[in-house]
């Protein structure tokens, strides 16, 4: 039994989400860039304002912010009711698969701040570490992309997990960076 990929959006309406999940992206967007200027601002300042250690974040935070705010504002103006050319209901199928994608993302931030653990796989003269950020950082994408790509489960796991195993090498053997989790 094949199961078939969702419909095709059409060029018309193509990139445009109905206005409710525009505004709730809004809202979270805005209310994320707040807390990271907040955190980027309590950040401790060495030597000058231009040397500080929080002003990348901060700035982009703040142009997060005012992208957001812009995106709040379009989609009140396009809500339904307000303008005569739009007066189509909120797909519930898109917004039910908008919150499923909400709680995937909080349940992923959850699990990387509860799971921690790390394996070492020698290959080679080569020591790789493996953990619990590409475990679930892997099973978290392989679930979008099948909710979303519409594509073959087994496709999915093998290009998230192709994409997660590489990007974690370059941040922890080239930029030497530790991974969350």
């Amino acid at each position: 039994m094949a199961i078939d990929p969702p419909p095709a959006i059409s060029e018309e309406r193509s990139g445009q989400a109905p206005a409710v999940l525009d505004l709730i992206a809004a809202a979270f967007l805005v209310a994320l860039s707040i807390l990271v200027m907040i955190g980027a601002a309590r950040m401790e300042v060495p030597d000058a304002l231009a040397t500080a250690p929080g002003l990348l974040p901060f700035l982009t935070a703040a142009s997060l912010g005012v992208m957001a705010l812009a995106l709040g504002w379009q989609a009140l103006r396009r809500r339904p009711g307000a303008a005569a050319h739009e007066g189509a209901a909120p797909d519930t199928a898109e917004l039910r698969r908008t919150l499923m994608l909400a709680a995937i993302i909080g349940c992923y931030l959850v699990a990387l701040e509860v799971l921690s653990f790390e394996y070492a796989l020698v290959v080679g003269p080569q020591r790789l570490l493996v953990g619990s950020f590409e475990l679930v950082s892997t099973i978290v994408l392989t679930s979008l992309l099948a909710m979303f790509w519409g594509r073959p489960l087994i496709a999915c796991l093998a290009v998230s997990a192709g994409w997660i195993l590489a990007l974690s090498a370059a941040f922890r053997y080239v930029f030497r960076l530790p991974l969350p989790g």
